[in-house]
């Protein structure tokens, strides 16, 4: 199994490499590390500031809610990576074409936003030389140093933003990607019905559908399985930070208003893409499922209509 997205899911631990290494498990190792040392400091950065008249105690309390969803999630989908792997291995026949080079596109796009709202966040404050912020960062102690300074508030800043939101928004684009094959399949299996006559609609036809039906549905039952609990802590997540979203705007923007702006509009973008993504390509699923049934008992109907005329005539 190739392709940027599968590697990604390996490097984060999500999934299994095909031919496993030290040099694999040191890569995973690292960046597993990584993200829960980045959990460690902002959840200690975060505590650090409750009570401070310029970090509205609520907003400080939402904050902590959601990275600590997003570390909750990471250990989730380690647990689930061996069933991951053997899913992707399961649903390699649903890839339509380009389908490696549509993801990989965007698995960058997704890994490119943490990084220009990092960039971008931390010219913005050096550029007004707003000090507090960087205090933040280093819970409280100040750098004299300009580029230390910033080089330092980049690598923080874009290591929180892998934790939140890249981490949840890469496990929200697996299983949007998963119902979207699913639901593509289900829909080329609906037009592969809609061509039968009822004449052509024989029990050898009828037992072939079923089949391919009954292997999409085991396939779904297995994504439940591993995406249950997951998709409810990502929806989680990402209505909290909506919500954080809401209350920076009411308690900072008078204050911040630049900030306060890039902040929430890579937010919620991420966020709101994410939800939106997750319910429309679940939702699919069900569609579909249904179309199959009702073209299905259409034609059996027609089929059935169909011979009880030809016998009456014959009889006639």
């Amino acid at each position: 199994m190739s392709g940027l997205l599968f590697n990604i899911l390996c490097w984060f631990g999500f999934a299994v490499h095909s031919h496993p290494s030290k040099a694999n498990w040191v890569k995973t190792f690292v960046i597993q590390f990584l993200l829960v040392v980045t959990y460690l400091d902002t959840f200690v950065m975060y505590i650090f500031v409750i009570g401070k008249p310029m970090f509205k105690t609520k907003v400080v309390l939402q904050n902590i809610m959601f990275i600590s969803s997003s570390i909750l999630l990471m250990f989730l989908m380690i647990r689930k990576r061996y069933r991951l792997t053997s899913l992707f291995r399961d649903l390699r026949f649903m890839h339509p074409p380009n389908w490696t080079k549509k993801t990989n596109i965007v698995v960058c796009c997704v890994f490119c936003v943490p990084f220009f709202y990092a960039l971008t966040m931390v010219t913005y404050i050096s550029i007004l030389e707003k000090d507090y912020m960087f205090r933040f960062y280093w819970y409280g102690c100040s750098i004299e140093d300009k580029t230390t300074k910033f080089l330092m508030g980049f690598a923080k800043m874009f290591a929180f933003s892998i934790l939140y939101p890249t981490l949840t928004n890469l496990v929200a684009m697996v299983y949007s990607a998963f119902c979207y094959l699913c639901s593509q399949y289900l829909r080329g299996l609906c037009s592969e019905i809609e061509k039968n006559s009822p004449e052509s609609f024989t029990v050898v036809k009828q037992i072939e559908i079923l089949k391919r039906r009954l292997r999409v549905v085991k396939i779904l039952e297995e994504m439940q399985e591993i995406f249950s609990t997951a998709s409810f802590v990502i929806c989680s997540a990402n209505f909290t930070s909506c919500l954080t979203d809401m209350s920076q705007i009411i308690s900072y923007a008078s204050q911040n208003i630049g900030p306060t702006i890039i902040s929430v509009l890579f937010s919620s973008t991420s966020t709101v893409a994410s939800i939106v993504c997750i319910f429309l390509s679940a939702g699919q699923v069900p569609i579909e499922m249904k179309r199959i049934s009702t073209i299905a008992r259409r034609l059996l109907e027609q089929k059935a209509i169909w011979g009880i005329a030809e016998k009456t005539w014959s009889l006639s």
